[in-house]
């Protein structure tokens, strides 16, 4: 079978299955406590906040819509940058993203601390390693197989939010829509500001899902359409639960406090038991299965081309890097194994987020030069002064919210995460001069 013909042969995802992963990625249990914080910021206009931070992550990830219009990323962000920026810069990001799955066990301990809630004989330990190790074996059985899971967890995910907006819309105080009342905007819009801020990091990982470049079935148009549909199922969800959040009970009850303490008010004990299940535990269950492969396809590629060990990229009978993961698998239990601090974890490789984020966004711009008459034939093609003026805002809008959330690093974090940075670089460097890398070459599947 001839290389395309394998490529071929995995394009199995259509805009229904993509949308499912957009979605399923982008919403987590975070949502359940990252409400609390922004009523304390800026009251019963929480709603409101959440749907400009949606707007906001949708000015984030225009870019990405552009580009996945123009181009099919085998390898999501590593072919982003190869294709687009050079073959070492790719091979830098490549290495770094390594870095980046080291906080995979969070999802693992949530959902050990949400299932403790529903049936508390259960350890939360526990649950985090069986549970990474359930979807370690939905995924090994290939894309098919885990995007067909994906579909329904998202369905029951949806339904679960949308039970809590339903139940939520029938117990709206009077006050609601009142603008003009002490409880919205208490702290002025430097509050509203501070809170859209903080929703925002909500808002823009179903951009990922351009990593299932490789096997979606007609790329060009259904990648940037699941991040657009997806988009708007965020906008009615999020802004729908922070309406029900800030404007149920009185704000000095629910400012900086979960959104399990509303639902446990407004919702019978089944259908509260339905909320937790559907909605906390598939929030993490939906994030959790999608990370295998969408981590997976750079460092795929990556082994493909040298800059890891070919033998790490071996495939399994349903086409998978089954070596890779376990390696991801690793990383979920092993923290909870040994009880690692996962917060240092996380804040760790936050500069390497930062870093990532940038130099996707640098090679962006060169995408109209690279592939001119790929972008002429984009459904979503604009004048090229346009296209770089959006792609501009975007790049200054995601340079605003570094610094905003680099000002909160210590200076310990600041020197591990710089420190992992030159190892990663270091890595790629040597492993590029010792002659290793054998870079594939770009062919049709790639680009169009």
């Amino acid at each position: 079978m001839s290389e395309n013909q394998a490529q071929q042969k995995d394009q199995t995802l259509g805009l229904k299955e993509l949308t499912a992963l957009a979605t399923g990625t982008v919403i987590s249990a975070g949502l359940l406590t990252v409400i609390g914080p922004a009523i304390s910021l800026t009251g019963r206009s929480v709603w409101l906040a959440f749907a400009a931070a949606v707007l906001f992550g949708l000015l984030l990830n225009l870019p990405f819509i552009f580009l996945s219009s123009v181009i099919r990323l085998r390898g999501g962000n590593y072919s982003l940058v190869r294709l687009l920026l050079g073959d070492i810069p790719g091979g830098i990001l490549v290495v770094n993203l390594i870095f980046l799955q080291l906080p995979f066990a969070t999802s693992g301990i949530a959902m050990g601390m949400y299932v403790n809630s529903l049936w508390p004989f259960l350890s939360p330990k526990l649950i985090g390693i069986v549970t990474p190790t359930i979807f370690l074996l939905i995924n090994l059985f290939g894309i098919k197989s885990m995007s067909k899971v994906q579909n329904v967890m998202t369905v029951l995910l949806i339904g679960g939010l949308l039970l809590f907006i339903g139940t939520g819309a029938g117990h709206l105080n009077a006050g609601t829509f009142n603008f003009s009342s002490a409880d919205y905007f208490p702290k002025g819009w430097s509050g509203f500001n501070s809170a859209m801020i903080l929703l925002v990091f909500s808002t823009t990982m179903h951009q990922t899902v351009m990593n299932y470049g490789a096997n979606a079935k007609d790329a060009r148009r259904d990648m940037p359409r699941a991040i657009i549909i997806t988009t708007g199922i965020i906008l009615v969800i999020y802004t729908g639960m922070a309406l029900v959040a800030g404007n149920v009970l009185p704000v000095a009850q629910v400012a900086g406090k979960p959104l399990t303490l509303v639902a446990n008010r407004i919702m019978p004990q089944s259908l509260f038991f339905i909320f937790i299940l559907f909605g906390a535990v598939g929030a993490i269950a939906t994030t959790m299965n999608s990370l295998y492969a969408s981590a997976a396809k750079p460092m795929q590629l990556g082994c493909q081309d040298g800059w890891f060990p070919k033998s790490l990229g071996k495939l399994n009978q349903f086409d998978v890097p089954y070596r890779i993961y376990f390696i991801l698998y690793g990383f979920a239990v092993i923290p909870i194994l040994f009880d690692m601090p996962l917060n240092t974890l996380i804040n760790d490789t936050l500069l390497i987020q930062y870093l990532i984020k940038i130099i996707m966004l640098v090679a962006i711009l060169r995408m109209p030069t690279k592939y001119p008459e790929l972008w002429k034939t984009s459904r979503y093609h604009v004048p090229n002064p346009v296209f770089y003026t959006l792609t501009g805002i975007s790049f200054l809008a995601q340079m605003f919210l570094i610094v905003t959330a680099a000002g909160n690093l210590t200076t310990v974090i600041v020197t591990v995460s710089v420190a992992l940075l030159a190892l990663g670089c270091a890595y790629a460097f040597y492993r590029y001069k010792s002659g290793k890398v054998n870079l594939r070459e770009v062919n049709s599947q790639d680009i169009v």
